[in-house]
């Protein structure tokens, strides 16, 4: 399976975070990230975020990647100009 790059995360957890899908599909689509995201919390991150302070998709993710779910796609990394 391809490893979906740091923009298709974010877009990932976006969506996760807005959909009002049934269980099944929010399954799915956790599965598909944490998939990419091995060894970190990521749904942790989502449903039940430190200190019960919200986080943006972009902050999960980098938060998620740095827990150890690295993703050796090189679109992974920001832009640094």
């Amino acid at each position: 399976m391809a490893r979906l790059t740091r923009a298709e995360l974010i877009r990932l957890v976006q969506h996760i975070m807005t959909t009002s899908g049934c269980v099944v599909d929010v399954d799915a689509l956790l599965g598909k990230l944490e998939s990419n995201l091995p060894n970190s919390n990521v749904s942790e991150l989502i449903f039940n975020p430190p200190c019960g302070k919200a986080m943006s998709a972009e902050q999960i993710v980098d938060q998620a990647l740095q827990q150890g779910g690295g993703n050796s796609n090189p679109d992974s990394a920001t832009s640094h100009g």
